[in-house]
C-alpha cells in the first residue's frame, strides 16, 4: 500500500522497546544491518507516522523485495507501453 493511502492507525507499532529514528540515523542503521547480512535479509526504511517525522528499519526477505520491484517495474512498463501505442 503506498504511503500516500496508508493512515496512521496502518503504520501504528506496538513496539515501545525501538523508538523511532530521525531518517539519517535509519539511513546509517540500515546500511549497517545491509553489509551485516548475507543478502537474504533485505532492509527497508519506513515512516511511523504519515507526516514522516520517525522511521523505523525493518527486515524483509530479499525475495519479497525482488517481488515488489518487479511488480513495480511492470506497472511502470505497462503505463510506458500504453502511452507509445496512443501516439
Amino acid at each position: 500500500m503506498p504511503l500516500s493511502q496508508q493512515t496512521d492507525y496502518d503504520l501504528f507499532d506496538y513496539d515501545y522497546s525501538n523508538p523511532p529514528l530521525p531518517l539519517d540515523e535509519a539511513m546509517k542503521k540500515a546500511a549497517e544491518l545491509r553489509a551485516k547480512s548475507g543478502g537474504s535479509v533485505f532492509y527497508r526504511i519506513v515512516p511511523v507516522d504519515s507526516k514522516e517525522t520517525g522511521f523505523r528499519v525493518v527486515s524483509v526477505q530479499s525475495q519479497e523485495a525482488v517481488n515488489d520491484f518487479m511488480s513495480r517495474f511492470s506497472q511502470w512498463m505497462s503505463r510506458f507501453s500504453i502511452r507509445r501505442r496512443s501516439v
